[in-house]
């Protein structure tokens, strides 16, 4: 009788346990709304929740990749529309300068603000974003142009900036200086410093020819744009799609952790009803069984 007494108290505390086990999970899920509390609630699901973890860390460090590379462009986009006016108003100033009426001391005055396009030319060349130039390629730490004796020498390479954006997908963020202030076709800088001289003695045959050179200059900077343009185009294209790919993962995780609340409440009432139905249960047990197996 006493093995069949201590058997019973067993299952009671069993039944007990298992029980309190089952309410206690029902509340967790209803008080915090996630029905995966420990990897061992679903080893499958909590396994997928951890790559999907390792996959938002990788999809917002692409995102804060690609807000850098937008600012870079940004800042190269707006140097090159700079540039752009400073070439075109430099063409029409010099025009007027070569005509038959102009007289010299106008072409001197011309040539003045000349120099004075010449300095803001300079100074777009030397556009740094966070101290790094954006035109020296990738040697960004370096000032792209000096200046001796009126001649201008690239101090930069031919590489341009890139940055990754997504895996193994990189955007040029910038346009070496050596594309778009000294390509092998149009030298803007130092023709800009040839057709001041020119006008300044005088030379206006010369000039005539230098400002094609100018003009071609031009063409260089509009090919700079339109690669800075295509690089805008696509980092909001790749920006879009990694917003809509974190919509998904986010998606993907409330699928896996949330609980449905209806019916974690309704499970959770019927957990309750069972366990003060056991806990009963226990109060009708002989307590000197229950004292004998616990004591």
């Amino acid at each position: 009788m006493r093995i069949s007494e201590n058997s019973m108290v067993q299952d009671f505390l069993r039944n007990l346990e298992s029980a309190r086990q089952r309410w206690f999970g029902w509340n967790q899920q209803v008080s915090t709304g996630k029905k995966l509390q420990k990897p061992s609630d679903n080893p499958a699901d909590s396994a997928h929740l951890v790559r999907i973890q390792d996959d938002f860390s990788r999809t917002n460090q692409y995102l804060r990749n690609i807000s850098t590379a937008q600012s870079k462009l940004g800042t190269a986009s707006s140097a090159l529309n700079a540039l752009r006016n400073l070439t075109i108003t430099a063409s029409e100033k010099t025009i007027g300068a070569l005509t038959d009426t102009t007289s010299q001391d106008s072409r001197n005055a011309i040539a003045l603000e000349l120099e004075g396009i010449l300095k803001n030319i300079e100074q777009v060349a030397a556009t740094s974003v966070d101290g790094l130039y954006i035109f020296s390629g990738s040697r960004v730490d370096t000032v792209p142009f000096t200046e001796s004796g009126g001649s201008y020498a690239y101090q930069g390479d031919d590489h341009p900036s890139m940055i990754e954006v997504t895996q193994g997908e990189s955007i040029q963020v910038s346009v070496p200086g050596s594309e778009v202030f000294s390509d092998s076709s149009a030298d803007l800088l130092n023709t800009m410093r040839q057709l001041i001289d020119q006008l300044k003695a005088g030379d206006v045959a010369s000039a005539q020819a230098t400002l094609g050179d100018l003009q071609d200059a031009g063409k260089v900077i509009d090919a700079a744009r339109f690669k800075i343009s295509t690089s805008i185009n696509q980092a909001d294209n790749i920006n879009n799609r990694l917003n809509d790919h974190l919509l998904d993962l986010t998606s993907e995780v409330s699928r896996l952790q949330d609980a449905d609340m209806a019916e974690a409440i309704s499970r959770m009432a019927q957990s309750e009803t069972a366990l003060n139905a056991s806990l009963g249960a226990g109060a009708h047990m002989q307590q000197g069984s229950l004292f004998d197996y616990l004591g």
